[in-house]
């Protein structure tokens, strides 16, 4: 059998697919995986790696960006315990959503400028294989969309910090987690 898992530290694949995973740790200097997403970030750029991000992807990357920047807000108005407090907070004030725009703006701008980015659509035959990948690895539901698309968009390959996909045997993984590198 081939090697299927992949670290930061082996030469990036010459196209995939991006998991939003790798792209809020890239953003967010507070991230676990921050400093490994940007040094492999110059890496795929030194490379010429074609990078695939789905809209489905889009939307996931801000709607963690804006939880973050919500349980950021609520920690300075003194918030107890705001990461149990921020989806409701965000769906009772619609302002603060607003006010976020921007900095989601910035964020998308800085996504969008990567050389070699193609933003594609998740097809319906990429969503209906989730459901198979759901049934034989137990991945939630996005992941399992998000791995359909890395497989049925012929780059057979996505870059990730989720140890989810380090399941999926007919998927090449490239990651910065240890706990998918043990799998090595």
């Amino acid at each position: 059998m081939s090697k299927r898992i992949f670290s930061f530290a082996d030469p990036p694949p010459e196209v995939s697919y991006i998991d939003p995973s790798f792209f809020i740790n890239f953003l967010v200097s507070s991230a676990k995986f921050h400093q490994q997403c940007r040094e492999y970030s110059a890496k795929l750029k030194a490379q010429q790696t074609v990078l695939l991000l789905s809209n489905l992807g889009l939307d996931e990357i801000w709607f963690a960006l804006l939880k973050i920047l919500t349980i950021e807000e609520l920690h300075q108005m003194g918030q107890k315990n705001p990461e149990d407090k921020w989806f409701h907070y965000l769906k009772e004030n619609p302002d603060v959503t607003k006010k976020f725009t921007s900095k989601l703006e910035e964020y998308t701008l800085i996504i969008l400028q990567i050389a070699n980015l193609a933003l594609v659509e998740i097809s319906k035959d990429q969503t209906l294989h989730g459901l198979t990948l759901i049934k034989d690895y137990g991945l939630l539901p996005r992941d399992a969309i998000h791995g359909a698309a890395a497989l049925l968009s012929g780059a057979g390959a996505i870059i990730t910090t989720d140890h989810d996909f380090a399941l999926v045997t007919n998927l090449r993984v490239h990651t910065c987690n240890p706990k998918s590198l043990t799998m090595l």
